[in-house]
């Protein structure tokens, strides 16, 4: 039994390792280190630097919220500090370097309510949340204070005396980065003296961790006075100079709450400038963008795994697990009410509300971890649609990045992200709605429960599509694919074609101008044309399929922007690296079959070799494409992952699969290659070996027989 835990803590640790490795790759990949530092990380990198010049606290600056630039002044002092661009790309690491350690403490966070495997999945899914991500590299403060405020969490979670302690501790530095921090002492004496059976213990202990946060907290609250002595404030009728950064900032805040309480107008602030229903504005403001931000917060990822939760909050022990809930909710909510002041202001912000990530993440694991357990089809449908998360994400940026480019505009990744997920998002509800309908149909007529089954198929399709598909032709082609791909054949584990292809296949065949071409792979002005990769040597006689891709200028077709996927193409099938991660996890799942896989890779591999060795001999330029380039061109790895492994409609033998994978990737060559109509080649391979796949399983079970017959004869 300690061996198996010392295994587990072993594997553990590993894949801890692996997922903040990927992390960091990720970060450091999307990071502009070439660009300066403009957002709020500007005013605390110019505290960091006037803090190292001066030899002190800087003089006159605000000390609101500085303890990230004093964090900063300590590493500088040891750098170079003559390039300054240097100096701001550190600090761009070193809050990339906080965002991914922030894991460690999520991971026994997350323990508290499922089993290590699942906790691991929660961490994951925290590296890579998008808004984290993306505020990781813009080296602002709150990605150290998300990284303090987890580890106190975990830390007071764990009940014992040392970790409360620590958490303590934790607390004050928490303060010294942003002094909102400072009220995670109140949830921290609620549960302290709801979990000490002795009161005098409690206070004893609340006591000694109080006299720790002021031996942490006044020596910095001290400096910081003395170098804003000058900035003198009233208060309750008292005068008082100097700012020690936390307890000033809350007197502050409260200060402006009870003038709108009283009514007493703010001339220098926009909305607050005269007494007219100012507590009303003010409670209106919070309440509205805290609901609206929530729910963007929720979009896309939350919302999908947390309905898992509520969709079996009696089966899945979350009422067991309550209380441990409630404490975690009670952390929650002392640090959400800095957002409601945010969001009376009217700072239009979504960070205020990324610290209800944790909670969001511990009630969604405790979904998936009781569909992990349950029957295997359940199981199966609900993790493949979680592996598909990813894609629409990553779908929705490269939507909007395609957007920016063919209208000349500049936008951040965040920005795009929203554009596309515009436009992404009726084509999810019209795909679920038509496909939604159609399985309880089915259900009510044939008087057997409503599968699952359809939820892969729902969330397949939208990621096959063009992102200016009519919403009209999805619902159609949503139809064609269940009603005619699945449920005449008797519905699931019945059907031989994959119902999601054949949904494409519909469109392809009855309105061919909507899926192919080049004018509906880019949101563009009219007009707009934007050629895909496998297009382009399709397009001419006698030319290097490289030489063609490298000499476009409208867009990047270089291998590496290929693999990443920041080219035109369908929703899901661009970024090569999702998807592999994403087959990593299915294949470690054991929810699709590595044989399968691999013997795809190895048969479109094979197929190009012996294309490339006929190439001199003719003048098609797609015999020229080189082996690497076809496995990122087109969705030749989405398909591979997604929809040839689908274990209905594909072969149930080992061998078979072998030969399934091996024709599948030789068939995609050789369509692509061939036929100058259809340069993809994916979509008819895969529906080529769907048919065979039962007949590929007879020879290979009839030669078994006949080797068995031979060996006993």
């Amino acid at each position: 039994m300690q061996e198996l835990i010392l295994m587990k803590k072993k594997y553990t640790v590993t894949y801890l390792i692996l997922i903040i490795i990927f992390g960091l790759g990720l970060r450091f990949y999307y990071t502009p280190f070439d660009v300066p530092i403009v957002t709020d990380g500007f005013i605390s990198f110019v505290y960091a630097i006037k803090t190292i010049f001066d030899g002190q606290l800087p003089i006159g600056f605000d000390t609101n919220n500085s303890g990230w630039g004093n964090f900063l002044s300590l590493i500088f002092l040891f750098l170079d500090k003559t390039d300054p661009l240097f100096l701001m790309n550190v600090q761009r690491v070193v809050s990339i370097i906080f965002s991914c350690l922030t894991i460690i403490p999520a991971f026994f966070i997350f323990k508290k309510f499922v089993n290590y495997k699942i906790s691991l999945i929660g961490s994951m899914i925290l590296m890579v949340e998008p808004r984290l991500f993306l505020i990781s590299i813009e080296g602002i403060n709150f990605s150290i204070y998300f990284f303090m405020i987890v580890t106190i969490i975990a830390l007071a979670l764990q009940k014992k005396r040392t970790c409360m302690i620590f958490a303590f501790i934790g607390i004050a530095i928490a303060a010294l980065i942003r002094f909102e921090g400072i009220l995670l002492v109140i949830p921290m004496i609620i549960v302290i003296l709801k979990n000490r059976k002795s009161n005098l213990e409690s206070i004893l202990l609340i006591m000694i961790m109080v006299l720790l946060i002021s031996c942490i907290i006044l020596p910095i609250s001290i400096m910081r006075i003395d170098a804003t002595s000058e900035n003198c404030y009233q208060l309750l009728s008292i005068e008082f100079c100097g700012n020690d950064g936390i307890f000033s900032g809350l007197l502050q805040k409260s200060s402006s709450m009870e003038n709108k309480i009283s009514g007493i107008p703010d001339l220098d602030d926009s909305i607050y400038y005269d007494n007219e229903n100012m507590m009303q504005k003010f409670v209106y403001l919070s309440l509205s963008n805290l609901s609206k931000f929530t729910i963007l917060l929720m979009i896309p990822v939350f919302m999908i795994i947390s309905f898992l939760t509520i969709i079996s909050l009696k089966k899945s022990g979350f009422f067991e697990k309550r209380n441990k809930f409630l404490e975690l909710g009670l952390w929650t909510f002392f640090l959400i009410i800095p957002s409601f002041y945010a969001y009376g202001r009217d700072i239009s912000e979504i960070r205020y509300v990324l610290i209800l990530i944790p909670l969001l993440i511990s009630f969604s694991l405790i979904g998936i971890n009781y569909f992990s357990k349950s029957g295997k089809s359940k199981r199966i449908m609900i993790l493949v649609v979680i592996s598909l998360l990813p894609l629409y994400m990553f779908g929705a940026m490269n939507i909007g990045y395609q957007n920016a480019i063919a209208m000349g505009l500049e936008r951040s990744n965040w920005q795009n992200f929203w554009f596309g997920f515009g436009k992404i998002l009726p084509i999810i509800a019209i795909t679920f709605a038509s496909g939604g309908f159609w399985e309880l149909l089915f259900a009510v007529m044939r008087k057997h429960p409503v599968s699952e089954g359809f939820l892969v198929t729902c969330a397949l399709i939208p990621l096959t599509m063009p992102p200016n598909i009519p919403l009209w032709q999805i619902s159609i082609a949503t139809t064609f694919g269940i009603v005619i791909g699945k449920e005449i054949f008797g519905g699931v584990g019945m059907n031989i074609f994959n119902p999601a292809l054949l949904a494409r296949v519909f469109i392809f065949f009855t309105y061919p101008t909507k899926i192919s071409g080049d004018k509906v792979w880019v949101l563009g002005p009219d007009g707009y044309s934007g050629a895909t990769a496998l297009s382009i040597p399709a397009s001419e006689l006698g030319q290097n399929a490289l030489s063609m891709l490298n000499s476009v200028s409208q867009f990047d077709y270089s291998w590496w922007n290929l693999f990443w996927g920041w080219v035109p193409g369908s929703i899901g099938e661009t970024n090569k690296l999702l998807i592999i991660l994403s087959g990593i996890f299915l294949i470690y799942i054991k929810i699709i079959n590595w044989r399968v896989v691999f013997g795809a890779m190895i048969g479109l591999v094979s197929m190009a070799l012996i294309t490339n060795l006929f190439s001199p001999f003719s003048t098609n330029s797609m015999f020229t494409i080189p082996p690497h380039y076809h496995l990122v061109m087109g969705s030749f790895l989405f398909g591979t992952v997604f929809m040839a492994t689908e274990p209905v409609t594909g072969c149930h033998t080992n061998q078979g699969r072998w030969i399934y994978g091996i024709l599948f990737g030789s068939l995609t060559v050789i369509i692509r290659s061939i036929n100058p109509a259809y340069p993809e080649g994916v979509m008819l391979s895969i529906l080529f070996v769907n048919a065979f796949a039962a007949l590929i399983d007879w020879f290979v079970i009839q030669s078994n027989i006949n080797r068995r017959k031979a060996r006993h004869a």
